[in-house]
C-alpha cells in the first residue's frame, strides 16, 4: 500500500488580533500554501509587520 504524503502547508491568520497558529482559530482565515517553505516566508513577512505566534 503506498502512502501520500500531502505537501501542503495550513496556518489560521487572524488579521484583526495580528495573530498566526498552526491550529484553528475562531477567529482566524484558514490559509494553505503548497508548500512548508512558501508558509515560512509568508509568516516571517506577517512577524515583521507586527504579527505574533500563537
Amino acid at each position: 500500500m503506498e502512502t501520500k504524503i500531502s505537501n501542503i502547508w495550513v496556518v489560521w491568520i487572524d488579521e484583526t488580533n495580528k495573530v498566526i497558529s498552526t491550529k484553528e482559530i475562531p477567529t482566524g482565515k484558514k490559509t494553505q500554501f503548497i508548500n512548508k517553505q512558501l508558509g515560512i516566508d509568508t509568516i516571517n513577512k506577517l512577524l515583521s509587520k507586527g504579527f505574533k505566534i500563537g
